[in-house]
């Protein structure tokens, strides 16, 4: 019996467990010593996805060049599409969705053309759940000028998605450990409670704060001006975070939640090319919730 559509995207859009689930660094604290971190699907879960639901012969990525900007040291920056195509057996044709990104910094070729699956994957739903998690405060390691996750961190983000996950399917979360490895803190009371590496918990007893599913952090706008540009009318915002880091973001979608004072949740940036100015890379908004209205 073949599956209809809807039972396709009901299968490719189900949340994965958390060892498919990989996180990176969105932006870091003045300090350098946090990051907010974003959760993403592995590549290798999106293939064995597409495999499972709709089999292995009937899908496949195409890549192509997309365009090349440069960076403030004239350094080109490639960036390529991905078109996932699904066989369509009743009309007997090839349905697609395309999405890209530019090259990353790490294994930039590598991970360019991961990238642009991802976003791809995302178009029929796979993954796409994601964008309604929380990202949440961790510390962090820099490699060169990378910053990373700090491996004592894996724990409980993979605690942090399997709790969402629970949430959606309409389960109780399950009970976190009380490892300290596994204890967050929310990102105002980090500088206070941060110990030494090695460190135990404290002596009293009293447990470290922890990041819950409706505990995620919230960003409050404390500036934002519409801005026109050659390729159109731009927000351009000033967003606090809850340790006080303020950093400045632009959004080309018509909202007018967006204002001084709203306080938004969820929030998702990327660092695209400028439109007028390609050299400059500039922080996008791409999703967000409104958590209150100002």
């Amino acid at each position: 019996m073949k599956k209809s559509w809807e039972q396709i995207h009901q299968e490719l859009s189900e949340p994965f467990s958390h060892e498919d689930v990989e996180w990176k660094i969105q932006t870091v604290s003045k300090d350098k010593s946090r990051g907010l971190a974003v959760a993403y699907v592995t590549a290798r879960a999106i293939q064995n996805r597409l495999d499972a639901v709709v089999g292995a012969q009937n899908w496949k990525p195409v890549f192509r060049q997309w365009h090349t900007v440069t960076d403030r040291d004239g350094n080109p920056i490639p960036s390529q599409l991905c078109t996932i195509q699904i066989f369509d057996d009743e009309r007997s044709e090839w349905l697609e969705k395309t999405d890209g990104a530019e090259n990353t910094d790490y294994e930039p070729v590598k991970g360019g053309l991961s990238d642009a699956m991802k976003r791809a994957a995302s178009q029929w739903g796979i993954g796409r759940y994601l964008y309604k998690l929380g990202t949440p405060w961790v510390d962090v390691e820099f490699f060169g000028k990378t910053a990373v996750i700090a491996k004592k961190e894996m724990p409980g983000l993979n605690q942090f998605h399997d709790d969402f996950v629970a949430k959606l399917k309409g389960l109780m979360p399950g009970n976190r450990s009380k490892t300290p490895q596994q204890e967050w803190q929310r990102p105002e009371t980090s500088s206070q409670s941060n110990t030494a590496s090695g460190d135990k918990a404290a002596t009293n007893g009293s447990a470290k704060p922890k990041i819950s599913i409706a505990d995620t952090p919230r960003y409050t706008i404390r500036k934002a001006v519409p801005h026109r540009f050659k390729s159109g009318v731009m927000t351009i915002m000033d967003i606090e975070c809850e340790n006080g880091d303020i950093f400045t973001v632009f959004c080309d979608k018509p909202d007018d939640a967006l204002r001084a004072g709203t306080v938004l949740t969820n929030l998702r940036v990327i660092q695209r090319p400028g439109k007028d100015d390609p050299n400059r890379r500039f922080n996008t908004l791409e999703s967000y919730r409104v958590a209150s209205a100002a």
